[in-house]
């Protein structure tokens, strides 16, 4: 395992407006997706915190059944206002001597912690700013950025997050296609998929 010094941010306090009321604490395969996304993130030796906001004690309470010593949990109150908020909360809450910060979306249960050590491995070996993984064209997560770029991430606003920092400096970002189709695959697009018995 890479010597990296790494801290990861879980999203995971968004209204769910798809797919009301927490999508997030829909089962897949035995367990709430919320669940899963925490425990593959816990499969890795990295600092952890899940921001929750939406439903913030059915999350707490969901979350309070894993090894809660190993992460954690901290609350966004603006959630209503959007991404911004909750990755600056979580940044927040990580250690200070990081060298990135990774982030996976709370309801992207489908990704295997075997990939998101391929993708550090890349990291050790390039030390880009920005890491994206991608599938067949389309880009997905976890997604690794530098701490250099803490202060970009400390003034996002809104609705938005890495996504703008990529497209105002897209000659810092390392694209790695990867053959892993659950980079790409969400909760909303799970259960559109109609796949519950999965």
């Amino acid at each position: 395992m890479s010597d990296l010094r790494i801290g990861f941010v879980i999203p995971a306090a968004g209204l769910s407006r798809r797919h009301p009321p927490n999508k997030l604490l829909l089962n897949v395969n035995g367990r709430p997706a919320i669940q899963k996304t925490v425990l593959t993130v816990l499969a890795l030796p990295y600092p952890l915190c899940v921001v929750v906001g939406h439903e913030a004690k059915k999350m707490m309470t969901t979350l309070a059944a894993l090894d809660h010593s190993r992460f954690l949990i901290v609350e966004n109150p603006d959630y209503k206002t959007g991404m911004a908020g909750s990755i600056i909360t979580g940044i927040s809450a990580l250690p200070d001597d990081l060298d990135y910060f990774g982030f996976l979306p709370g309801d992207k249960p489908f990704v295997r912690p075997q990939t998101i050590t391929a993708m550090i491995m890349e990291l050790d070996t390039d030390r880009p700013e920005m890491l994206i993984p991608t599938y067949q064209g389309q880009i997905g997560h976890p997604t690794f950025f530098s701490t250099a770029l803490r202060d970009e991430f400390m003034h996002l606003t809104g609705d938005t997050g890495g996504r703008e920092i990529i497209e105002r400096y897209p000659q810092r970002v390392h694209y790695l296609p990867m053959n892993a189709p659950e980079i790409i695959r969400d909760m909303d697009r799970w259960l559109e998929e109609d796949k519950h018995d999965e």
